[in-house]
């Protein structure tokens, strides 16, 4: 999954590493944009509020 962000409005991360874990994530929208809040159990964590924000998938190679 792929999440591109657009229009940043406000970001608030903690403990920003190369790699991390996402433990949860929770998505609000309101009439300012859209926010990203997620823990982690190993990394960055915190929160991101945009204008728009899309989503996108792409299927794995099986091994």
């Amino acid at each position: 999954m792929t999440l591109t962000i657009f229009d940043l409005i406000e970001v608030e991360l903690f403990e920003f590493m190369e790699a991390g874990i996402i433990d949860g994530l929770d998505v609000e929208i309101d009439h300012d944009g859209i926010t990203l809040s997620f823990d982690s159990s190993y990394g960055v964590h915190g929160r991101i509020k945009a204008k728009r924000v899309a989503v996108s998938f792409e299927p794995r190679q099986a091994e």
